[in-house]
């Protein structure tokens, strides 16, 4: 017989996992996303140490475990920063 596991467990199993094979995966991440989209690495351009990156992958994984979860924050965390994004010239 088969336990299924949670959304949240996944996550959280896939999110621990992840931090034991690299301690911060956000330069990871935004090379990526720079590769992918050139554009947008301009708009770093003042994060010099990389504290906003790290603030937003933060934000983004937070979002990941509270709507894995059924919690009540990332849908207005994500409205929030949808209008962030936007004054920054950033659209989906």
């Amino acid at each position: 017989m088969t336990r299924e596991r949670s959304g949240e467990a996944i996550i959280l199993e896939t999110l621990e996992r992840a931090g034991k094979a690299c301690e911060d995966p956000a330069p990871l991440i935004y090379s990526r996303l720079f590769q992918a989209h050139p554009e947008f690495e301009r708009l770093f351009a003042l994060d010099t140490d990389g504290g906003v990156r790290g603030s937003m992958l933060q934000t983004a994984i937070d979002c990941l475990v509270d709507m894995a979860a059924h919690g009540p924050t990332a849908p207005a965390i994500l409205a929030s920063e949808r209008l962030n994004h936007y004054s920054y010239g950033v659209t989906a």
